[in-house]
Order: C-alpha cells, then sequence, then structure tokens
C-alpha cells in the first residue's frame, strides 16, 4: 500500500456519516422573488429620491438665478435713475421747464427766483434790462399789458456744465394774443448760468426774434 492510499484511507476515517451532515439550507423560489422586488424597490426609491432631490435643485437655482437677475436689473435702473437725476444737465432742463410753466401762469415770483441778483436779460427790440428788480418789473410790466402769452415752447439744443457755469442754448416759440390780432414769436436763445449758493441762476438771458419789429400803430397800442 502506497503512502498516497494510506493517507486518503485516514482522511475518510475521520469524516462524520452522511446522514450527521447538515444540509444547508437552499433559498425557495418565493424568497428569491421577494429579494428581487424588495432590491427593485430600493432601486425604484433611490432613483425617485435622486430625480426628486435633482429636480428640487434645478428649481431652487432657477429661483435664485431669477431672483438674483431681478435684483442687478432693479439695482441698474435705480442706480441709472439716481445718476440721472443728479447730472447737472437734467437739473438745468428742469429749471428751463418750471421757468417756461411759470411765464404761462404769470407767476412773477417763481419766475424771479430763477435769476441772480446781477442778472441781465437782454429781449429783442428794446435795451436790456440789468438786475433782478429791473427783471421783475419788466415781468410785471407785461403781466399788465393788453399782451397775453397763451403758448411758450422750449427746444433744447445744447446744455453744457463746466464747473460752476453752464449754459442752455436753443429755439423758443411763443403765441400771444395782442390788440392787433395773435402773434407768433420764434427765434434762438442763450442763457448763462452760475451756480449760486448751491442753486443753478440765470446771469443771462439773450434771446431774438425771427419776425420784423413791430410797426409803430402796434407799438404805440401795446404801450397804452
Amino acid at each position: 500500500m502506497t503512502n498516497s492510499l494510506r493517507t486518503a484511507l485516514h482522511y475518510a476515517a475521520t469524516l462524520p456519516p452522511n446522514d450527521a451532515i447538515e444540509a444547508k439550507p437552499q433559498p425557495t423560489a418565493s424568497k428569491i422573488r421577494k429579494w428581487i422586488a424588495g432590491i427593485a424597490a430600493g432601486t425604484s426609491a433611490a432613483a425617485a429620491m435622486t430625480l426628486l432631490f435633482t429636480k428640487l435643485a434645478i428649481w431652487i437655482s432657477g429661483g435664485l438665478l431669477t431672483l438674483f437677475s431681478a435684483t442687478m436689473a432693479m439695482g441698474q435702473q435705480a442706480s441709472m435713475s439716481a445718476a440721472q437725476a443728479s447730472r447737472p444737465e437734467a437739473e438745468i432742463v428742469q429749471g428751463a421747464e418750471t421757468y417756461r410753466q411759470a411765464v404761462l401762469k404769470q407767476d412773477g415770483e417763481t419766475i424771479i427766483s430763477h435769476f441772480r441778483d446781477d442778472a441781465i436779460e437782454m429781449p429783442p427790440n428794446q435795451p436790456p434790462v440789468t438786475g433782478r428788480a429791473a427783471i421783475a418789473q419788466f415781468y410785471e410790466g407785461s403781466f399788465h399789458s393788453p399782451v397775453k402769452v397763451t403758448a411758450f415752447t422750449f427746444s433744447h439744443t445744447e446744455v453744457s456744465v463746466h464747473g460752476d457755469v453752464a449754459y442752455d442754448v436753443g429755439t423758443y416759440k411763443r403765441s400771444m394774443t395782442t390788440p392787433g390780432g395773435p402773434v407768433e414769436a420764434f427765434g434762438p436763445y442763450v442763457v448763462i448760468l452760475k451756480k449760486t449758493a448751491g442753486q443753478w441762476q440765470i446771469a443771462y438771458l439773450i434771446y431774438n426774434c425771427d419776425c420784423p419789429p413791430p410797426s409803430k400803430e402796434t407799438h404805440a397800442k401795446l404801450s397804452q
């Protein structure tokens, strides 16, 4: 008997009987189906949760982007509005509009508030009116004359600011009723303004009329 055969017989003698070996229970078909269903359910739940969180992240990011864009737009609009409102050119144009409305309303107090104490107004066909007090009398006299301004418009060609000095150049048109009938006066104007006590005030107001001078008869009627 060889050594290999002796070893094999010895190992076989040490093994327990076949009926003593406990058979490992095998999974039944029903258990296998339950496992598969459980795995599938877990996978579906995980996929559903992943999809939910993905959609939630997209919705949140989209909302934040929309909010950010709206906030930026509002901020830019507010900045632009503030910048435009703070521009001295816009302040001068607004002052001209206030003056125009005051002329139509015959509001002498508002008109004279736009002039410096040493201001000079240079209307057509008459000598310059020098000084704030004289300019106030000039307007009050026109308000009590037979000539009434019924319409008054400006067209600003250029408004420019250089430190504490600015100019406004453009054209005007003024409709008036007179004893001789309606009259249209129109022409160019130049306004020199100076910053005075924090306000833009008129230093020189010059305007011409692109129309023939009034006749002696008309001038006589206007002087009555």
